[in-house]
């Protein structure tokens, strides 16, 4: 048995591809090497929906975004949960809308207008928030992030919300 809802994210690496239902609370795994199989290797579930997901290069770490406000980092060696980090930090809950891998950070995209850039070399911690603004009033001036790429080598982190893309380039990793 595969997705019994939308598809909503895709993820692959040199030796994996990830995806994440939605509606059906899970994220799955194939893996691209060798043996061609038709039903997904391994289900990471979840205990609500499921916006996003990420691989990192390695194939050693999947994360998926939820619409709980966190962000799950599952280990590829034990296929088990091994960090939840609270995207929304307060008991406003914002879903996650979008996830990345890149070098040793996570970023996490929020409905709640905001970036978070967490550190896999330093317990998981959120070293950097960046704010993706709009002219309007809703949610305060704050846009939505519905998608976020970044660029380990040069720095560069792109948001894309309701109407625009923003480029940031954080000056550093620190709060």
């Amino acid at each position: 048995i595969e997705h019994s809802g939308p598809v909503v994210s895709a993820a692959l690496s040199e030796s994996l591809a990830v995806t994440a239902g939605s509606t059906d609370k899970t994220v799955r795994m194939w893996s691209l090497a060798g043996r061609r199989r038709v039903g997904s290797e391994q289900t990471f579930l979840h205990a609500g929906g499921v916006n996003s997901t990420a691989v990192n290069y390695s194939s050693t770490l999947v994360v998926s975004g939820c619409a709980d406000g966190n962000v799950y980092l599952w280990s590829l060696s034990s296929f088990k949960c091994v960090r939840i980090l609270d995207h929304s930090g307060s008991s406003f809950v914002s879903p996650v809308t979008c996830t990345r891998i890149v070098s040793d950070m996570v970023l996490s995209g929020g409905q709640d207008g905001h970036i978070k850039i967490w550190s896999l070399t330093e317990d998981c911690e959120c070293v950097t928030t960046l704010t993706l603004t709009s002219k309007e009033t809703r949610l305060g001036g704050l846009q939505p992030v519905q998608g976020i790429a970044a660029s380990s080598l040069a720095g560069f982190l792109a948001a894309t919300g309701d109407d625009k893309i923003v480029v940031f380039q954080p000056k550093s990793t620190r709060k």
